[in-house]
């Protein structure tokens, strides 16, 4: 509408001088002369009906209501997509939805098994890293262990990549001090830094059983020289109180839960890096026949070297 207000005024301002010529031989401004209006030429004799023009057809417009809002682009939207989200992105989400995370305790024991499930169809998932993590009786969180970085048994070592449809176990070793909280869960990072935290499972609680004269006093006597003689590796106060002279591998395993539940850590963490466990008690045995002092993590590997190769064990 303002544009026709517009187009109209101009064609009447530059036609009026047409107009007066079809009457008058006489120019317009000359006749205005003769008949005593001097008016000097100014520019304002244009710009002044022109702009006096335009405010009255921009006032109408205001006041009428006939003007118009200025129309806004609007983009559709894809049913079910979000801003700026990549085809990437939703598949890594897509992915993180589909991780499932099933925490198995060994007993009371090390080590705890993480068993990890992709149950996307299309895309592997790509794990960084893998924590375990306890709470206690008040809620609070606690990190306890990071996944073993060692062999064990099937247990894959992390960072892993977990192909399609596929799942993998994931291990736990050390000084787990399930005593000291009442629920477990496993956290796994991601290669985008992303995380994907487990459901919470009860943290497990050590069997009550009564413990024969001789795996009491092997405990009893590996704690006092541990307290007194300042042990640090626990394997070696255990073969200075005689642990080698127990009778099966379960007594032994008595043993070796009894340290761990006095807070002292896994005194056979770090010790093997075979699929399965040796036999501790006949590997004892064996070092001391040899006259083996296992003084460290280190001493105990070169002993297990000679254990397969020259001992009793069958294992490869």
């Amino acid at each position: 509408m303002i544009g026709a207000m517009l187009a109209v005024c101009s064609f009447i301002l530059f036609s009026l001088p047409t107009a007066w010529s079809l009457f008058y031989s006489e120019p317009f401004v000359p006749w205005l002369v003769k008949r005593h209006l001097h008016l000097g030429f100014s520019p304002f004799y244009i710009t002044t009906p022109i702009g006096g023009g335009l405010l009255i057809i921009i006032l109408w417009a205001l006041f009428s209501g006939r003007h118009k809002a200025v129309p806004v682009l609007k983009v559709a939207k894809i049913e079910g997509e979000e801003p700026n989200e990549t085809t990437e992105l939703k598949k890594q989400k897509q992915v993180e939805q589909d991780l499932r995370i099933d925490l198995t305790p060994h007993r009371w024991a090390s080590p705890a098994v993480a068993t990890v499930i992709n149950q996307n169809r299309d895309y592997p998932a790509h794990i960084k890293t893998a924590t375990l993590y306890g709470i206690k009786p008040d809620g609070t969180k606690h990190r306890i262990v990071e996944a073993w970085k060692y062999k064990f048994q099937d247990c894959v070592i992390l960072p892993y990549s977990l192909s399609p449809d596929r799942q993998a176990r994931l291990a736990f070793a050390g000084h787990l001090p399930y005593e000291s909280f009442s629920e477990l869960f496993v956290e796994l990072e991601l290669e985008n830094r992303n995380t994907v935290i487990g459901s919470t499972i009860p943290a497990p609680r050590p069997t009550k059983k009564e413990r024969s004269p001789a795996v009491t006093k092997v405990i009893n006597e590996a704690l006092r020289m541990i307290r007194e003689n300042q042990i640090q590796f626990t394997l070696y106060a255990l073969q200075k109180a005689g642990v080698g002279d127990l009778d099966s591998e379960e007594e032994f395993s008595d043993v070796r839960e009894a340290i761990i539940q006095r807070g002292l850590g896994d005194p056979l963490a770090g010790c093997w890096i075979t699929v399965e466990e040796p036999k501790w008690l006949d590997f004892i045995k064996f070092a001391n026949r040899k006259g083996v002092q296992l003084l460290s993590v280190s001493a105990v590997l070169d002993c297990l070297e000679d254990y397969y190769l020259n001992g009793e064990s069958k294992q490869p």
